[in-house]
């Protein structure tokens, strides 16, 4: 990595240096920005991508030569961030990104990274669970069991594109009923929103049970007592 970052120094101070990279590769030289989403990831790439002529530039340049086991390490670092990658610039959108992607790009990032861990990676076996760890810490109130996760559940599985597909088979029973739990309890809102004078009606009947009325009629009752009221007054 220090040599990587010696060569991106390099050229980003010095136009000279830029010249020589770009002769020798056929490509422009790219520095990292902390700013910028992915740009360590885009720029070791970069790099990669020119790893038949890059120590050729180094050479050049009075820097360090990259080894062969550098160029490997490397290798792994861009697969085991590539799930990263992939899943950053799926989320940063502004026109097809919603909020019902992102239940399934946390698990497809957990599911890239145990293909790699799978794999026995030399160098990065570490860092996978590293990542690993970190993402569960991070996005702890979206794990599928949490109740904070239940909107986030919902959202994914209400979107088309995803529906169940991106459940694991092992969940899919369990977030099958929490859905159509969801959906039982929309209904019944939807039910009491269109009936107001039901639900009305048993607030009175509540109201008159709490304060002991007579099972006799109302109107009956009401008549009544509007009529001993008036004799009363006109006694008065």
């Amino acid at each position: 990595m220090a040599k990587c970052q010696a060569v991106w120094n390099l050229c980003a101070r010095s136009p000279k240096a830029c010249e020589i990279y770009l002769e020798i590769t056929g490509k422009s030289p790219t520095s990292p920005c902390p700013t910028r989403w992915n740009s360590y990831y885009d720029c070791i790439t970069d790099i990669l991508k020119v790893q038949e002529t890059i120590n050729e530039v180094l050479r050049k340049l009075g820097l360090a030569v990259l080894k062969e086991i550098e160029v490997q390490f490397l290798i792994e670092y861009i697969n085991t961030s590539k799930p990263i990658s992939e899943a950053i610039r799926s989320l940063e959108g502004d026109k097809e990104t919603f909020y019902e992607c992102l239940q399934p790009e946390l698990y497809r990032m957990h599911k890239m990274l145990d293909l790699l861990k799978q794999e026995n990676p030399v160098y990065c076996g570490g860092l996978i669970d590293i990542i690993k760890e970190s993402i569960l810490n991070r996005f702890e109130k979206y794990n599928l069991y949490d109740t904070r996760a239940k909107d986030s559940i919902l959202a994914a599985v209400s979107y088309p594109f995803f529906k169940l597909k991106w459940v694991p088979r092992t969940e899919k029973e369990y977030v099958k009923e929490l859905f159509i739990a969801e959906l039982r309890r929309f209904k019944q809102e939807d039910f009491k929103s269109a009936h107001p004078q039901t639900s009305t009606l048993k607030k009175k009947q509540k109201s008159e049970s709490y304060y002991m009325f007579n099972d006799s009629d109302s109107s009956t009752t009401s008549t009544d007592g509007n009529s001993s009221t008036c004799t009363d007054l006109e006694t008065l």
